[in-house]
């Protein structure tokens, strides 16, 4: 019947809040925006924006930013109990460099079973052959995988440059510009940034998966080699050692990989929360200035430039809840 046809906004939201009976609990002149004292005033301020179509936007944000954060609180919550490791930033490199060191003892240590094997074993067979250059062929494929790995770590993170900020300043030295045309070139912007490093969150992934099951690879081989081959003459202290060095590699890798999945959602909270509160700003700024150009224009017609209409400001604190204030208008 009154066609209202407005997202996530009810008939009685946009028509009840605004009905004001003098005398009853409604009626309160300081906070015009609200349907009852007990209201709180984000509710109140959100039911405006969905009465003038502009809260559709931050309710996307929203959903977003609320799931990242469910995500990231888990995690958290996993690495208090200590199902997941945690280590800090500092423990991230140290462990890098150990890594490193680890590695270059362990090709050590591999080149020197393998010679010995293959040195001391006139009579080595096909079978034995066979394995040991798929142990070689799995090494290679795996430090390819590494350095593709790496090199997405070291560039996830970029960024298209943004204007947003830019807006207000091109306006003042060039009143001509089309800033709806910049506005669309930094949307187009944010949605290839945005596929881009979702595409290199799942190659990362991928890769990691990869990496993870040639380990698995190469220590099967190399189990069967030693199996294949009569290796009494490897001293048991070189085994020993070697496989030690296994383990504590796979470890630091494990706890450097939680470390990266932490910070990657602590960011990613970041940018999600940084997002919405951005929305915020511009959508309440919108409705604000259709308010108060519109109470200007009424009150100029009842009283003919003999009073000022009173101002409407909408202010977003971040982590706090959402409030406007309605302020006189001494200019």
């Amino acid at each position: 019947m009154y066609k209202i046809q407005l997202p996530d906004l009810t008939f009685r939201d946009a028509i009840g809040r605004y009905t004001r009976v003098y005398g009853k609990e409604n009626c309160d002149e300081k906070h015009p925006l609200h349907s009852s004292p007990k209201e709180k005033s984000e509710k109140a301020t959100y039911a405006i924006l969905k009465l003038f179509n502009e809260y559709m936007p931050i309710k996307d944000a929203q959903i977003q930013a609320d799931a990242i954060s469910e995500k990231h609180k888990t995690y958290s919550d996993a690495q208090k109990f200590n199902l997941i490791i945690k280590i800090t930033k500092s423990e991230y490199n140290q462990n890098l460099k150990r890594i490193e060191l680890i590695k270059k003892e362990i090709c050590k240590f591999s080149n020197l079973i393998e010679n010995q094997i293959i040195g001391n074993d006139p009579s080595i067979s096909e079978e034995a052959l066979h394995y040991k250059n798929l142990l070689l062929s799995a090494r290679r494929s795996q430090g390819s995988l590494k350095a593709k790995y790496n090199v997405i770590s070291n560039n996830q993170d970029y960024k298209f440059p943004l204007t947003t900020n830019t807006y207000v300043e091109l306006s003042k030295y060039f009143p001509n510009i089309e800033l709806k045309n910049i506005e669309k070139v930094e949307n187009f912007h944010n949605k290839i940034a945005g596929i881009f490093k979702e595409e290199l969150t799942e190659e990362k992934n991928r890769l990691w998966q990869a990496i993870q099951e040639y380990d698995a690879k190469i220590k099967s081989y190399e189990d069967t080699l030693r199996k294949l081959l009569n290796n009494e003459d490897i001293p048991q202290k070189v085994l020993q050692q070697h496989a030690n060095l296994l383990r504590e590699l796979d470890m630091l890798q494990k706890q450097n990989y939680a470390y990266l999945q932490g910070t990657e959602l602590k960011e990613s909270k970041k940018e999600c929360l940084d997002l919405l509160n951005n929305l915020k700003t511009k959508q309440f700024l919108i409705v604000q200035n259709k308010i108060n150009t519109k109470m200007a224009s009424l009150n100029d017609y009842i009283y003919a430039g003999i009073y000022n209409s009173p101002l409407l400001y909408f202010t977003n604190n971040g982590s706090l809840p959402d409030i406007y204030t309605i302020s006189e208008n001494l200019s």
